[in-house]
């Protein structure tokens, strides 16, 4: 597997949007040339996370681009995404157990 770049990536907040859908505001990131985003949406339930995690993965699929998905209530990332992020101290360093391991 290709390594992430890490350089410039996006953290979603569906929140933040100023009333325009996520998909359009990933999707221009990604037209943009971020390689790498991060589907942090805290507020929704597992079932519409992964459904917007399966769709958000296609997307940046589609870009040549990485999906992490940001949730501790995810034992497994969705078909395709490059991992959950496991809620733990620390930052994103390493995959470990699954998962990414925020205090590698």
């Amino acid at each position: 597997m290709a390594r992430v770049d890490f350089s410039l990536y996006l953290v979603t907040d569906r929140h933040q949007t100023c009333g325009r859908p996520l998909q359009d505001v990933v999707s221009a990131a990604l037209r943009a040339g971020v390689r790498a985003v991060q589907l942090r949406e805290k507020d929704l339930p597992t079932r519409p996370l992964l459904a917007l995690a399966r769709e958000m993965t296609d997307l940046a699929r589609s870009y040549g681009a990485r999906m992490l998905v940001n949730d501790g209530r995810m034992s497994a990332s969705p078909p395709g995404a490059t991992g959950p992020i496991c809620r733990r101290r620390g930052y994103a360093q390493r995959p470990r157990d699954g998962c990414w391991d925020r205090t590698a």
